[in-house]
């Protein structure tokens, strides 16, 4: 069988993924906070998982490493911490639940 060189093997694109965790396709929006709230940016979701996302923005270079990240039907905000960056986007890794008692460390910055 000869195969096109245009065509994408997706089961060989899942097999190579290194995540823990599959992650699911998203649209919703997302907001970051740091700096004591002070600092806000607004950006969205492209992919989601229990662990992680694949954020979107405008600019992305402005993003601290880490951040309280807070997505739209969402029930709770998390903490995040920037795994990667690439041209308007960043991968996020949630570090832990959002809410707890004590200081925050996203807004220490």
């Amino acid at each position: 069988m000869q195969t096109d060189d245009n065509v994408i093997d997706l089961k060989r694109t899942i097999e190579n993924d290194q995540r823990k965790e599959p992650r699911m396709r998203a649209l919703k929006r997302a907001t970051l906070s740091f700096n004591q709230g002070y600092g806000v940016f607004e950006g969205v979701v492209r992919n989601q998982s229990p662990s992680g996302a694949k954020l979107s923005f405008g600019e992305a270079l402005g993003v601290p490493n880490r951040f309280l990240l807070t997505v739209s039907g969402d029930a709770r905000a998390r903490l995040a911490e920037i795994r990667w960056r690439g041209d308007g986007e960043v991968g996020v890794a949630f570090v832990e639940e959002a809410g707890r008692q004590g200081p925050d460390p996203a807004f220490d910055r």
